[in-house]
């Protein structure tokens, strides 16, 4: 963008066409880059056209150059009210203004150009006569005073500690009370994931109560094989009886089937048999 070309067009337009109404005065080159207060270096613009053409000089000389820290000490003070006008600036332009400013001011006030450059004095003072003074940095410190700005330094400096105390007894207390907290939180957890283990325990071992139930119905009417044929039970009848014991409690399991007998009648066999297929065709 030609910034320059934009700054000539508002001075000219002004130059030409006078503002009707609250108006302010203008360097076109600005002083501290070698303009005068002579009548041909200035213009009466607008506050907007002041503001505008302060903030296009900025953009006008190279980054960093003596004449662009110039230009952004002299857009910061547009920012600035008074009982005649109101200033506005956005954010953004505030904050990227801001940055440069600071720049500026460490260049500014480096060397020669500090205010305090070749001063060498330091403060004492006296806690009895409530006074504080200023004496040359050689100069001996007479009795009763003592070396500080305040006289109420001591206080100011126990004041500190003791603050700094409070604030790392209180870091460790919420260290502890958040620690306490988790500890807490953790062992609800625990505690609900076991209530959960135990209801799901339970759960399974009514499904499993009542799968025996049926099985021992069965059983007490026929005999082992047709249990394991029915319910596919890949275990033993000893197994099954004392499972059966358990679940069940103290029921009594017979040895074989209802007969007594341990050996296959025709009508067990015809039962397993119908029962091997029945699984097949499922």
């Amino acid at each position: 963008m030609d910034y320059k070309r934009i700054y000539n067009e508002i001075i000219e337009n002004r130059k030409n066409n006078r503002f009707d109404g609250y108006t302010e005065s203008h360097h076109i080159t600005p002083k501290s880059c070698g303009g005068s207060n002579k009548k041909e270096n200035l213009v009466e613009l607008s506050a907007r056209e002041h503001f505008i053409c302060h903030y296009l000089l900025t953009k006008m000389y190279p980054y960093k150059s003596k004449e662009f820290y110039s230009m952004i000490k002299a857009f910061s003070m547009m920012g600035c009210s008074s009982d005649n006008h109101e200033r506005y600036i956005n954010s953004r332009l505030y904050e990227s203004n801001k940055k440069n400013f600071i720049d500026a001011q460490k260049i500014g006030q480096c060397g020669k150009n500090n205010s305090q450059y070749g001063t060498r004095w330091k403060w004492i003072h006296n806690d009895t006569l409530k006074e504080i003074k200023k004496i040359s940095f050689n100069a001996p410190i007479p009795s009763d005073w003592e070396y500080g700005l305040t006289f109420n330094q001591k206080e100011k400096k126990l004041k500190k500690e003791l603050e700094q105390q409070e604030k790392k007894l209180f870091k460790e207390h919420e260290k502890k009370e958040k620690k306490l907290k988790n500890q807490i939180e953790i062992k609800k957890k625990a505690e609900e994931k076991e209530l959960v283990k135990k209801e799901l325990y339970e759960i399974e071992r009514e499904k499993t109560k009542e799968l025996y139930l049926k099985m021992y119905n069965l059983y007490c009417e026929n005999d082992f094989k047709y249990i394991q044929s029915v319910f596919d039970y890949k275990f033993t009848i000893i197994y099954f009886r004392k499972k059966c014991k358990e679940l069940l409690g103290n029921v009594y399991v017979p040895k074989g089937p209802a007969s007594g007998l341990y050996k296959h009648t025709e009508e067990s066999k015809l039962k397993i048999k119908n029962a091997k297929l029945h699984k097949k065709e499922e």
